[in-house]
C-alpha cells in the first residue's frame, strides 16, 4: 500500500505501507515506481501487511470500542 504521510495513515498502514508526501507529485510518482519495480519491497510490504492487519480484527476493534465506553463511564 502506498499512502500519504500525516493524519491517521501511520496507524492503519503501520510498517507495511510506503509513505509519500501527498503534496509532492514526485514523491507519489517515486512511490508508485518503487512498488512497480522492486519485487522485494512488494513482498516485504505484503508480509508485514498480513501481520499488521491482525491488529484490526472485528474482535479487537469491538474490544477497543468497549474500552472507550468503559473509560467514559468510570
Amino acid at each position: 500500500m502506498i499512502t500519504s504521510t500525516g493524519s491517521c495513515f501511520a496507524e492503519t498502514g503501520g510498517n507495511a505501507a510506503l509513505y509519500v508526501d501527498p503534496f509532492k507529485a514526485d514523491s507519489i510518482a517515486d512511490g508508485m515506481l518503487r512498488v512497480a519495480v522492486e519485487p522485494s519491497l512488494r513482498q516485504g510490504m505484503t508480509e508485514r501487511g498480513i501481520i499488521h492487519a491482525q491488529n484490526f480484527t472485528p474482535e479487537k476493534c469491538a474490544a477497543a470500542v468497549m474500552n472507550v465506553y468503559q473509560n467514559i463511564l468510570t
